[in-house]
């Protein structure tokens, strides 16, 4: 991937921003980073009909919230073809003082972009007063590392 990353795409090349590519899975070399105070931090492993739990659990939540400064933003890729993965993220939001946001591109054949759903999750509300409202499930437990059900959101 990063050698496609390189070789194909633009953007690492020409940002103005210092840009570092880390191999490795993101929980896992985030966990063992120090806290980066990010602006901005994506996560984005939500395709086709997989989901990676890991990502999406209260541990993994604690991990972001220590990588993002104060003010920052999670921006959450959470399309999936057969699962509504917004209550999930309502369940590791909510418990964190984070405010959240739905946002859905929708598709543009001219630009070759297909239709996405995010999340955006801050604790600054300012940041994330548009978008939709997103949906959670009463009484829907959290995933944890030791807990997730895909049961509540088929």
């Amino acid at each position: 991937m990063i050698r496609l990353a390189s070789g194909y795409f633009t953007y690492l090349k020409e940002s103005a921003s210092h840009n570092e590519v880390v191999e490795g899975d993101g929980r896992l070399v985030l966990e063992r980073e120090s806290p980066q105070e990010f602006d901005v931090l994506v996560v984005d492993a939500f395709t086709g009909d997989s989901v990676p739990t890991h990502l999406l659990t209260r541990e993994a939540m604690a991990i972001y919230t220590r990588h993002l400064r104060p003010d920052g933003i999670l921006a959450m890729h959470i399309s999936n073809t057969a699962l509504d993965i917004e209550p999930v993220v309502e369940g590791i939001a909510g418990g964190s003082g984070f405010h959240t946001r739905i946002f859905e591109v929708q598709p543009d054949k001219t630009l070759r972009r297909a239709n996405s759903k995010w999340a955006l999750l801050s604790r600054n509300p300012a940041l994330v007063q548009e978008g939709r409202a997103i949906r959670g499930i009463a009484g829907m437990r959290p995933w944890t590392d030791d807990y997730n059900s895909l049961w509540p959101i088929l």
